[in-house]
């Protein structure tokens, strides 16, 4: 998408490129695919600063929360995708659920592990 000039290139009538949502999302991907998990967290952030009500988007961010070992970060990542889109994307609120009722036996067992001398 193009939108807007800058001052510099009003001069030279470039457009900036300003990125979509999908745009964030999508490089988010990318990175997740790579492996690189922080910087997929930081497209999805992204993403959702300009498409917060975006289940698919909460979901991946929560996927990739949980690669980092951010359980609990991942887990409200999960709770915000079920939240925004319960009923639409049931196929999306069941993976959802899936991860979270995973995640919260990671937890579990976690803090159960922490507990023990």
């Amino acid at each position: 998408m193009y939108c807007c000039y800058s001052s510099k290139a009003s001069k030279t009538k470039e457009p900036i490129k300003v990125k979509t949502a999908n745009d964030h999302e999508l490089e988010g991907n990318k990175f997740y695919a790579e492996g690189d998990y922080k910087k997929a967290v930081e497209s999805y952030n992204q993403s959702l600063a300009i498409e917060s009500k975006n289940a698919v988007i909460h979901t991946n961010k929560g996927l990739a929360l949980q690669k980092l070992g951010q359980l609990e970060d991942a887990l409200k990542s999960f709770d915000e995708a079920l939240e925004k889109d319960p009923e639409g994307a049931k196929s999306i609120a069941a993976n959802t659920a899936t991860y979270r009722d995973s995640l919260l036996e990671e937890i579990e067992k976690a803090n159960n592990a922490k507990e023990r001398p």
